[in-house]
This record gives structure tokens, C-alpha cells and sequence, in this order.
């Protein structure tokens, strides 16, 4: 099986024989991940708090107290939190 090279041209994508789009996309997003790094710090990096959800974040807040991944996982632990505490077992 033969590999397919894209060839993106004058947009600045690799050229025909430059080991295709997945290589270059790779190069591309470790140079954005050291951008990221170098401006916010690793410890900026997160895992997400919520039930069944291992996502991985970038916390770009001012003062670094993310904890979710995005609005639908912090509104579910929020939800899932009222009901706990309103539930007649709670805590």
C-alpha cells in the first residue's frame, strides 16, 4: 500500500515528497504545544474534574483556577452536585 503525499503548495503546507500532511501537522501543532508551553507554563496544563470525562485542557485564565474542560462538563458537575446536595441522603 502506497502512502498519500499532499501537496498544499503556496499555502505553506508540505510539497510532493516532504512525507505528507500527518508529518507536517505534527510539526505544526508540537511548534503551537512549545508556543503554549513558553507563554503559559506546563502547570497550565489540566485533566479534566468531571465523571467520566480524561480530557486534557489549556488553562489561559488570569488566575489559573480551571478545572473542566469545557461549559457542558462544568454544568453537568454543577447539576450533579445540586442534586447530591439536595438529594434526601446527602451529604
Amino acid at each position: 500500500m502506497s502512502s498519500a503525499v499532499v501537496d498544499i503548495g503556496e499555502r505553506g503546507g508540505p510539497e510532493r515528497g516532504c512525507g505528507g500532511a500527518v508529518e507536517w501537522l505534527g510539526g505544526e501543532y508540537a511548534t503551537v504545544l512549545a508556543l503554549i508551553i513558553d507563554g503559559y507554563g506546563e502547570d497550565r496544563f489540566g485533566v479534566c474534574e468531571a465523571q467520566k470525562c480524561d480530557a486534557v485542557y489549556i488553562d489561559t485564565t488570569r488566575n489559573g483556577w480551571r478545572r473542566y474542560c469545557s461549559a457542558a462538563c462544568t454544568a453537568r458537575a454543577k447539576v450533579a452536585a445540586y442534586r447530591e446536595r439536595r438529594s434526601p441522603d446527602g451529604p
